[in-house]
């Protein structure tokens, strides 16, 4: 099956066998456009949880890059196998020094302009990415939940062939 949210549902199409259905999920996932900008993973989750009635394994696909969804995703694994499957975006842990930026929160809409040269801003900005990498990996260690990464730009293939070898070791 499928979910795809953003701050609401926007495509669910429940588990199903077959290889149509299989494709159908693979054309969904590649040309879907989606309608809003925000992020909210909680709903998602949940929303997981109330379709979802037979133990499923369930990859959640995301940069984490939100708050609030951490006790739905402690009550989805308690259900179902979940592995979280975290996109990272290196330029999103540095900051190279390039002067004066205007960046544009592509969630809020909201601009700022910063001084990129500055030491103690990419000092902050990497600390801050750091914390987050910390949490996250803490969250998925404490709560059992597998989990891979995968960064923007480089091939998926070798990160998700490693995880189901330790996974099949594992088991």
């Amino acid at each position: 099956g499928l979910l795809i949210s953003t701050d609401r549902i926007e495509k669910f199409v429940p588990p199903k066998k077959g290889r149509i259905h299989v494709l159908r999920v693979v054309r969904e996932i590649l040309y879907y456009e989606p309608e809003a900008r925000q992020t909210n993973l909680r709903i998602a989750l949940e929303h997981l949880y109330r379709m979802l009635t037979r133990s499923a394994v369930v990859f959640v696909i995301s940069d984490f890059l939100d708050s609030g969804f951490e006790k739905a995703l402690k009550i989805l694994h308690q259900k179902h196998d979940l592995i979280a499957v975290r996109m990272v975006d290196r330029r999103e842990e540095t900051f190279p020094p390039c002067g004066w930026v205007e960046l544009e929160d592509a969630e809020t809409g909201e601009r700022r302009l910063l001084n990129t040269n500055r030491r103690e801003f990419r000092r902050l900005y990497e600390a801050a990415a750091s914390k987050r990498e910390l949490e996250l990996d803490l969250l998925f260690k404490l709560t059992g939940i597998d989990s891979i990464r995968i960064e923007a730009g480089t091939s998926y293939v070798q990160p998700l062939i490693k995880f189901f070898r330790v996974r099949e070791e594992r088991r």
